[in-house]
C-alpha cells in the first residue's frame, strides 16, 4: 500500500515498510529497519532528474522523470504485489528525441543479507540465464529475491550486496518506447521462488504503461 506523506511516499506490505522520494530516484525506495533499497535508478552511471510528476493510483506509484541534457525520458511505475510475499513490481518505460541514441539505465538493489554467488563466488560480475538473484541470511535463508525480465537484462554487477543491473540492449531511436520490468520479493520463502519467478515470466506487460 502507497501512501503520501508529503515530500516522500510511504509503502508497507505485511510487516515491510519503506519510504520513496519522488524527487531522488536515484535513492530508490529505502527499506525501514535496514541499510535496504529498492530499484535506484541511474542513467550511464549518474543521477536521473528528479520526478516533476508523480501520483497513487490504486497499488501503483507513477513517477514521471523529464529528460535533460541526455535527452532521455523515464517514466516509472512501482507497482504493490498485493499477495502473501511483500514485493514491488518495477515496470519502467524510456524514450529519447534523438534519432539514434546508446545508453544503459542501471538499477540498483540491496537487500539484508549477502547476494548468493552462483558462479565460483565471484563478486564482481553476475550474469546468469534465468535472470534471478537471491539474498540470503546468515542461516542461508533467503532474505529477498529480483527478478528482471530477460529480454530487458544487459548484465549486472555486485560488491556482494548491492546489485547493480543493465538494462535495454539495444540502441534507442526516436518514436520508439522501451519498457522493462523487474520484481523484488522480501523474505519469501524457500519453496516459493520458483513459483512466483514463473507467474513473473507469465505476467503479461501492463497496459497502463
Amino acid at each position: 500500500m502507497w501512501k503520501n506523506a508529503g515530500s516522500t511516499i510511504q509503502w508497507h506490505s505485511g510487516s515491510v515498510r519503506g519510504t520513496f522520494s519522488p524527487s531522488q530516484p536515484a535513492m530508490g525506495l529505502r527499506l525501514d529497519r535496514s541499510e535496504g533499497l529498492l530499484f535506484g535508478l541511474t542513467l550511464d552511471g549518474q543521477h536521473i532528474p528528479a520526478g516533476d510528476e508523480h501520483y497513487v493510483r490504486g497499488t501503483d506509484l507513477y513517477v514521471d522523470c523529464p529528460s535533460d541534457d541526455r535527452l532521455v525520458r523515464i517514466q516509472s511505475y512501482y507497482r504493490d504485489l498485493v499477495g502473501p510475499v511483500p514485493g514491488i513490481e518495477l515496470v519502467i518505460s524510456v524514450q529519447t528525441t534523438e534519432l539514434d541514441i546508446s545508453t544503459n539505465l542501471q538499477v540498483a538493489t540491496r537487500l539484508p543479507g549477502h547476494l548468493r554467488q552462483e558462479r565460483g563466488g565471484n563478486e564482481s560480475c553476475i550474469d546468469r540465464e534465468n535472470n534471478v538473484f537471491q539474498w540470503c541470511d546468515a542461516d542461508a535463508r533467503v532474505s529477498g529475491i529480483l527478478f528482471v525480465h530477460p529480454s530487458d537484462f544487459v548484465t549486472a554487477q555486485s560488491d556482494g550486496q548491492t546489485l547493480v543491473c543493465d538494462l535495454f540492449p539495444e540502441p534507442m531511436e526516436h518514436g520508439v518506447i522501451r519498457r522493462g520490468r523487474l520484481r523484488c520479493y522480501v523474505a519469501p520463502e524457500d519453496a516459493m521462488v520458483e513459483r512466483l519467478y514463473q507467474e513473473f515470466l507469465d505476467a503479461p506487460l501492463p497496459l497502463t504503461t
